[in-house]
Formats: structure tokens, sequence, C-alpha cells
């Protein structure tokens, strides 16, 4: 396994454990979010900028520590680029 693959596990593991404390209702806003996003515009693009932003703003928001989980996952990010 390379470093980028590491640092991606990594991040899937953070994210899995932070997914634990979330309140389920801030999962769901943040779902359908996306999907309405996904849905006024026919559902045909795969990938959304704004409704991805507004999950992981509603993602950060639910988090006892906002500012740290963001700093974490900015640093596993940096790791993986090139």
């Amino acid at each position: 396994m390379n470093s980028r693959e590491k640092a991606l596990e990594e991040l899937k593991r953070h994210i899995e454990e932070q997914r634990a404390r979330v309140d389920p209702e801030v999962l769901k806003q943040a779902a359908e979010a996306a999907q309405s996003q996904l849905a006024s515009q026919g559902a045909s693009v795969p990938y959304d900028r704004k409704a991805a932003a507004k999950a992981v703003e509603l993602f950060l928001k639910s988090h006892r520590d906002p500012k740290d989980l963001e700093r974490l996952i900015a640093a596993i990010m940096a790791k993986t680029r090139h």
C-alpha cells in the first residue's frame, strides 16, 4: 500500500469514527441537501461541489470540535497531494 492509499484509509477511518459521533438527524439533512441538488439537475451529475460543501459544512458543525476536525481533514488531504 503506497502513502496515498494509506492516507485515504486513515481518512476513511477518521470519517467513520466521526460519523459514529454525529447526530443521525444531521446526517439525514446532509443527505437530503445532496439529493435535492442532484434532483434539481436531473440526477445526471455525478458530483455536485455545492451539495458536497453543504454536507461537509453540516458534518463539521455537528462535531464537538469542528476546528480540530477541519485541521485533521486538511492534514490528511495534504498528505495525499502529489
